[in-house]
């Protein structure tokens, strides 16, 4: 049911392969990987606050304390990388090789997935617009989590229609509090660390 519900999608956007991403699949690639024995996982990391700085502009109710959320970065990526060696197909990428050696990661996506990297790849973003269009409705509420408004939605992906942007790497240096850097560091350091990633002080060890 599964394969049949992507394949129809993929057949109507005249494509022969399919892909989803949906971050909170994290938790689940290995629940996944007994459904869809061929997936392959592909774990894009980056570092903890600049994804805390994105997300926080696509929230829709009180914000998290930085704390939490860097706490929440930090419990995924160490279960990610628990089940990534358990798992029959695995990748580990950075976002910031893909944002600046952009070709490069892309060709190693592609023989992972089994693609001919193509040219046009690095030039997605002049067809973004069109393809985001299916995502102009409201999505409904769930328990939690309150309704999405079209328009919240397509701004959560308005860079989508731009190249990669390298002066959006390190944001966290100058638009993140410092008591947020701090709080960030103080639930997460050590992996920030671990991950080769700057730090303004010393790692707390867990």
């Amino acid at each position: 049911a599964i394969r049949a519900f992507f394949d129809l999608y993929a057949e109507g956007q005249g494509k022969p392969r399919w892909g989803d991403k949906t971050p909170i699949y994290i938790n689940r690639m290995m629940l996944i990987e007994r459904a869809l024995p061929e997936a392959r996982f592909i774990h894009l990391i980056r570092d903890g606050r600049d994804a805390a700085l994105s997300r926080a502009k696509r929230v829709l109710k009180e914000p998290t304390p930085m704390y939490k959320v860097a706490e929440r970065w930090r419990n995924r990526i160490i279960r990610a990388r628990e089940q990534g060696p358990r798992l029959r197909h695995y990748l580990e990428l950075r976002y910031e090789d893909l944002v600046l050696d952009t070709e490069a990661t892309l060709r190693r996506v592609c023989e992972y997935v089994e693609l001919p990297f193509d040219e046009e790849m690095l030039h997605y973003h002049e067809r973004a617009a069109e393809r985001l269009k299916e995502m102009h409705r409201d999505l409904p509420p769930e328990p939690g989590k309150p309704l999405r408004p079209a328009d919240h939605r397509a701004a959560a992906h308005a860079l989508t229609s731009e190249p990669p942007d390298p002066s959006r790497l390190g944001r966290w240096r100058t638009e993140m509090s410092p008591d947020d850097r701090a709080a960030f560091e103080d639930a997460a350091g050590d992996l920030l660390s671990e991950l080769g990633y700057e730090l303004e002080r010393e790692p707390v060890r867990r």
